[in-house]
């Protein structure tokens, strides 16, 4: 992912120097406004069923094909545990009632070359799902449940680093 570095001042709409690389942030030369280049938050969720717990297999890219856990980037005034909710059910149709209460921080990472911090929670033990019919669309081809037995050797057929992280530490904390 590319740091993505505004061409004009948001308050005045002066053109900033297109010479800016490797800053945090910048200050407008006409008005003084000061424009942060904030980190993208990502929510993930590990969510247990019947045994195992929910992957997705993506329908885009990077990764179009492999598997990962449910999850994005979090939206303006939202909360990490929000976030992976809402994407878990935009994306496979799992329902999670009371994020704030039902989901727990797993662990979280960064990466400095995308400019993200990413977040790992999982729901509670104990707390119950509403599971949904799904049907494929563009972000997501299947919905499956992904139990600790078959977990070794299928860290191959999962897209990202993290999430093969995220998922060999949990199932090793059964």
């Amino acid at each position: 992912m590319t740091l993505h570095i505004p061409k004009y001042c948001p308050e005045c709409g002066t053109k900033y120097p297109s010479v800016l690389k490797e800053v945090d942030e910048i200050q407008c030369r006409h008005c003084g406004h000061i424009h942060y280049l904030n980190v993208a938050g990502v929510a993930n969720l590990i969510v247990p069923y019947g045994g195992g717990i929910f992957i997705q297999q993506r329908g885009i890219q990077p990764g179009r094909s492999l598997w990962g856990l449910p999850g994005g980037y979090m939206k303006p005034r939202e909360s990490w545990q929000k976030a992976g909710a809402r994407e878990t059910d935009e994306e496979i149709g799992v329902v999670i009632s009371d994020p704030h209460e039902d989901i727990e921080q797993h662990f979280f990472d960064s990466s400095p070359h995308s400019n993200t911090l990413v977040v790992f929670g999982r729901v509670r033990a104990g707390v119950s799902v509403v599971v949904a019919p799904f049907a494929p669309h563009r972000e997501v081809l299947r919905r499956e449940i992904l139990f600790p037995r078959q977990w070794p050797g299928f860290g191959d057929y999962i897209a990202f680093a993290l999430h093969r992280l995220a998922i060999d530490s949990y199932f090793k904390g059964l």
